[in-house]
């Protein structure tokens, strides 16, 4: 914990910089899974990339200290150690605890628990003014349930406390087959209430054609081996889901349920690999063959880690729709049968998702929503792509969704008007509880989520000008594959040597100098730059069974450059120098940090840490492989 506590007072330092410069700043995480652009300067961030960390169990009451920035999948093995699991897990093993709380996560144990961030019990903040508070439901309340889901724009979340349950080796899942969206609906509510089922999701490939998926937790596998979905040789589990249905439809007239085990860990993160069916589009998008043998090759690809990354650097985000909409059961038909109209994608996810009570909802949740449980509908595939349908079909998505009395996930972007998104959350807590707790240096939540509408509002389309540059930038990086093949290559980098896709790559200076020098100058410079670039790339794939790929390409780049320069330069200067150092050198010696302390007047603080040996012996135990700390309860 002292090590938490040290970066949390370096942390807060900086954000009281930045509150009394009036800078306004950014959090940075190190990482994301938000589909979001989120322009960040290096020098406007306050970085908790470090604070990745589970640190304090107390295995009494069941719950966990842990830092912000840690993964699903790094918390879910350091539970696991100690017999316990997350009550909720969201089924991307990178999104972050912090993530889970600032935005909005639901998940297949939703149902019995509520949002991730129910699961909470309090978080410590830094706020706008650089004070430190712990929130919670007794503390700073109002603070502590709008932070949930408010994308951290009330503060710096840098510790949570999180509840667990007791766990178990295997879930034993169970698949059963349904006919429509109100038989999807009908199999939720009668197993919600069964108080061994742990888990429930399901997924629709039709109108007519799903799967309702139930969950218990158990300590034996079933006879007849394990499932999993976590090699390169599994399925992806919608598929899996998708034959499992299949076959149950051809063994009788009647639909057969069909159950079988999967181990704990590779449950939780069954959706990963694929990322749910989205992988399939990047097949489809280089038009390569979708079959067992090309999953196996391509396997690294197609990891939610990896397809972010080439997601984001791709720019092809800003022609996905990956949304969620929560509507309650008695839409859920409507919203369906809508959306296959509006769209005809297919598959949609199911998950149902309990409501918390009115005084306690956190940001995300709005205060139109009156129903005690939701089914949230996973709506992930390409869209239009003019940008104004585009567009133009988020808006109708939002709106639909309103009109039922539903609300959305803001992990993802937001086409609403400032106006229309105030109506659905309450602006003036909001903003005075940023008042109150001195977040005007952040972003608000509707700067984080919102995106530029190109004049499309209400349904019309007003087209902006756009230049030259505008227009070639958009031209060239909108042909099909370049976008796509960059995208990949970043990805492919960043799986070889760790790399930044978040951070933009520049640096701000300023300078003031106020110089009267007189200077003559003739400017004389021959340069000639001859550059010969040449790529050529020959791949043949013959396979035995009729697969044939070939892929060449062929970049031809010739830059040549001239320039021819002349420069005199006469300079008179003349500089006059006084300096005058004087030093103090007390006969008692300290260490480095000691003495940079005193030189700054803060000896009284660094002199204990020279005492205590801080620097030379650290006392904390590190496991080397995975850069994580797991302190036990004293």
């Amino acid at each position: 914990m002292e090590e938490h506590k040290g970066t949390v007072a370096t942390l807060a330092a900086q954000v009281k910089q930045f509150s009394a410069s009036k800078t306004p700043f950014r959090i940075y995480h190190g990482s994301t899974l938000s589909t979001r652009h989120s322009p960040r300067q290096r020098n406007q961030i306050i970085d908790v990339s470090s604070l990745n960390h589970v640190l304090k169990f107390n295995e009494m009451e069941k719950t966990v200290l842990v830092e912000p920035n840690v993964p699903m999948d790094k918390l879910v093995e350091a539970t696991l150690a100690c017999g316990l699991l997350p009550k909720v897990v969201m089924e991307l093993p990178n999104i972050t605890v912090g993530g889970g709380f600032a935005g909005t996560s639901g998940e297949s144990s939703s149902f019995r628990y509520g949002l991730f961030d129910r699961t909470i019990r309090g978080a410590e903040i830094i706020l706008g003014n650089g004070d430190v508070v712990w929130a919670s439901a007794e503390e700073h309340r109002e603070l502590f349930f709008t932070a949930a889901g408010s994308c951290g724009s009330l503060g710096v979340i840098t510790l949570l406390e999180m509840e667990l349950i007791d766990a178990k080796s295997y879930v034993e899942l169970e698949y059963i087959p349904v006919s429509s969206t109100e038989e999807a609906v009908e199999q939720l509510r009668r197993h919600q209430e069964q108080p061994d089922v742990a888990y429930m999701d399901g997924i629709l490939y039709s109108l007519t054609n799903g799967v309702v998926m139930i969950g218990r937790l158990s300590k034996q596998s079933l006879p007849g081996g394990i499932q999993r979905f976590d090699r390169a040789s599994d399925p992806w589990f919608y598929m899996h889901a998708e034959s499992v249905l299949k076959q149950s439809r051809q063994e009788g007239a009647q639909p057969t349920t069909y159950k079988e085990s999967i181990p704990i860990q590779t449950y939780l993160f069954r959706y990963d690999r694929g990322v749910f069916w989205s992988g399939l589009r990047a097949f489809k998008y280089f038009m390569t063959p979708f079959n067992a043998l090309t999953r196996y090759l391509l396997d690294p690809f197609m990891y939610s880690r990896t397809m972010v990354h080439a997601l984001h650097r791709s720019g092809i985000a800003a022609q996905t729709i990956i949304q969620d909409f929560a509507v309650p059961y008695s839409s859920a038909r409507e919203f369906v049968e809508w959306t296959e109209e509006r769209t005809g994608i297919w598959p949609l996810w199911l998950c149902p998702v309990k409501c918390a009570p009115r005084e306690e909802r956190s940001f995300s949740q709005g205060h139109h929503i009156t129903e005690d449980l939701l089914l949230d509908v996973g709506i992930w595939d390409m869209g239009p792509k003019d940008s104004h349908a585009f567009i133009k079909l988020n808006r109708e998505f939002e709106q639909k969704v309103t009109e039922l009395g539903g609300m959305k996930c803001l992990y993802a972007h937001a086409y609403y008007t400032e106006q229309e998104f105030w109506d659905i959350y309450d602006k003036d807590k909001y903003v005075d509880l940023r008042k109150k707790y001195h977040a005007e240096s952040l972003p608000t939540v509707y700067d984080k989520v919102k995106v530029d509408l190109q004049g499309v509002a209400g349904g019309q389309a007003v087209r902006k000008k756009e230049g030259w540059g505008e227009w070639a930038h958009r031209r060239f990086w909108g042909t099909w594959p370049l976008g796509g093949i960059y995208g990949v290559a970043s990805a492919t980098k960043g799986l070889l040597v760790k790399s930044d896709f978040l951070l933009k790559k520049s640096t701000s200076v300023k300078v003031n100098v106020n110089v009267k020098v007189k200077v003559e100058v003739e400017v004389k410079v021959e340069v000639e730059v001859n550059v010969n670039f040449n790529v050529n790339i020959n791949i043949n794939i013959n396979i035995n069974f009729n697969v044939n790929i070939n892929i060449n390409i062929n970049i031809n780049i010739n830059i040549n450059i001239k320039i021819n320069i002349n420069i005199n330069i006469k300079i008179n200067i003349n500089i006059n120098i006084k300096i005058n150092i004087k030093i103090k050198i007390n006969k008692a010696a300290h260490c480095l940090p000691c003495t940079a302390a005193a030189l700054h007047q803060d000896l009284p603080t660094a002199l204990p840490a020279c005492a205590d040996s801080a620097l030379a012996s650290p006392s904390r135990h590190a496991d080397a492989s995975t850069n994580r700390r797991v302190s036990t309860p004293a």
